[in-house]
């Protein structure tokens, strides 16, 4: 889940959006709003029901790092293919 400054960066990565042009600022500013508008209402609501999925993803993630350091004599390119065996069952 990405924070409200995440959120902000990547939606106005997406949509191309220059914040220093003056010549555009009332229309910027509307989007701006909107976007933090989005995020709290559309973008939050969605990630609750995500939230048991979240919770997978972090135990799937502990599995993989006690897994890593199981195999600490190894090359790491070694234990990064394992890793990825492993993820991919």
């Amino acid at each position: 889940m990405l924070t409200i400054e995440e959120y902000i960066a990547q939606r106005k990565k997406e949509d191309r959006l220059n914040e220093l042009n003056m010549d555009e600022r009332n229309e910027n500013t509307k989007i701006c709003v909107n976007y933090v508008f989005d995020y709290f209402h559309t973008y939050l609501t969605v990630g609750e029901l995500d939230e048991p999925k979240l919770e997978l993803q972090n135990l799937d993630a502990e599995k993989l790092k006690k897994y890593r350091s199981q195999l600490p004599e190894y090359d790491s390119s070694i234990v990064e293919w394992l890793v990825r065996k492993i993820k991919h069952k």
